[in-house]
């Protein structure tokens, strides 16, 4: 029901260290239940509170009970690290969808059959294999640089040398074994 979307774009830049900004269906639908039954969750999770102003609030003064998913108030962000959905890195090709590539911290995810588990983005299996591919016409960048960018910890975009062409599509695919 949370669809990746056929189209066709261009990579434009990398962000290592991203911070998530939640979209707010995702808000309203799987964090508000979590953070209704586990209000530590929020910052054991990395996760900011901001409200309509753009502040960030303290998680302890909020009654996640009384916020209605309908009209939630607030914007959710992640900061980047261990906890961050993105993982290490999400590679931009901006479009109306605001549909990406990213990194994950459930890398488990890849050994099960059943695959379907994001909102629209692309989890990737070896994503910093493919920033490294992506930057090779980028001038300073090696696998160096991009291990000592991620150490740092610090959300870091990088523009790529030359565009790359990128068409999202659905293909079946059945193993034979499978099939």
């Amino acid at each position: 029901y949370r669809k990746t979307p056929v189209f066709s774009d261009e990579i434009e830049y990398i962000i290592f260290n991203p911070w998530w900004e939640v979209p707010n269906s995702i808000a309203r639908v799987d964090k508000l239940p979590l953070f209704r039954q586990d209000p530590a969750l929020v910052d054991n999770m990395s996760f900011q509170v901001i409200d309509r102003n753009g502040e960030v609030l303290n998680n302890s003064s909020i009654d996640w009970n009384a916020v209605r998913p309908g009209t939630f108030p607030y914007r959710l962000r992640q900061k980047p690290g261990p906890q961050n959905a993105l993982g290490e890195v999400k590679i931009m090709f901006p479009n109306i969808h605001n549909v990406y590539l990213h990194d994950t911290p459930t890398r488990g995810l890849f050994s099960n059959r059943q695959r379907a588990f994001s909102s629209g983005c692309m989890r990737t299996q070896d994503p910093l294999d493919l920033a490294a591919w992506l930057l090779e016409e980028t001038p300073d960048w090696n696998k160096n640089r991009i291990d000592a960018t991620i150490a740092g910890g610090m959300e870091t975009r990088i523009n790529l040398a030359r565009r790359v062409p990128v068409h999202v599509l659905y293909f079946t695919a059945v193993n034979e074994e499978f099939g």
